[in-house]
């Protein structure tokens, strides 16, 4: 069976808030480009206001890499979540794109 979930009208400023750390974690982590800038001593603040100058298309993109550099623990999470409704499935893969 395959799951298809399409997400829009994202809150990027409460993820930016909530989130930064593990952003900058996740963008070290699957190389994206804003990882430099981020990764350079730039102040939270300041990463914050990159963040929210970036466009829609920009950050839809930036969500989806860190998806994707983090979705062992985004299947793992899903996976627990179904064992505790008593649902025995196994996920088998996952992906974001913009």
């Amino acid at each position: 069976m395959k799951l298809e979930l399409e997400i829009d009208n994202i809150d990027y400023d409460t993820l930016i808030e909530r989130y930064l750390p593990i952003l900058e974690e996740g963008l070290k982590k699957s190389g994206h480009p804003a990882a430099r800038l981020l990764g350079g001593g730039m102040s939270g603040s300041m990463a914050k206001m990159f963040l929210r100058s970036l466009s829609k298309e920009k950050k839809d993109k930036l969500l989806a890499d860190l998806f994707n550099s983090n979705k062992a623990a985004v299947i793992r999470y899903v996976q627990e979540t179904l064992e505790k409704q008593g649902i025995q499935a196994e996920i088998v893969r996952a992906l974001a794109s913009e």
